[in-house]
């Protein structure tokens, strides 16, 4: 492991409650870290992956409010988005990420770190850009 800041994707880390491919992986990667860093929106995107699960019948809502609590007791530090919404959107208007990913990405660009995500879709979107030696997909 790197001595560089990590921003882990929510993608990542709803692996850490959820049993779906990569679990172990992400679960591997969380052992071996000590702290990470996350934008403000973590949490809401961390709460609309259980949301929707609990309307699709995958988690009954207890099980979701305590796969959410799990979160509240991680060493993560949370970025405000004022610090990187303007880098957020320059990289969302020129590059094929959302504006949410472009979030994540200017976490790791502010603090000089790499983004773990296991979004295929934000990983490929980032080939071939300056950013690439930025993300790293998790592999599983």
């Amino acid at each position: 492991m790197t001595d560089k800041p990590l921003i882990i994707d929510a993608s990542v880390a709803i692996k850490w409650v959820l049993n779906e491919n990569g679990t172990d992986q992400a679960s591997d990667l969380l052992n071996n870290i000590t702290e990470f860093f996350e934008p403000e929106i973590f949490d809401v995107e961390i709460s609309a992956i259980l949301a929707k699960r609990v309307r699709m019948k995958d988690l009954n809502y207890d099980e979701a409010i305590a796969k959410k609590s799990y979160f509240t007791k991680l060493p993560y530090f949370k970025i405000p988005l004022n610090q990187i919404e303007e880098k957020a959107f320059d990289i969302a208007a020129k590059f094929s990420v959302s504006y949410y990913d472009g979030l994540y990405l200017a976490s790791a660009l502010a603090y000089e770190g790499r983004l773990i995500t296991a979004d295929l879709r934000l990983y490929n979107g980032l080939k071939n850009t300056p950013f690439q030696n930025v993300i790293e997909k998790l592999e599983y």
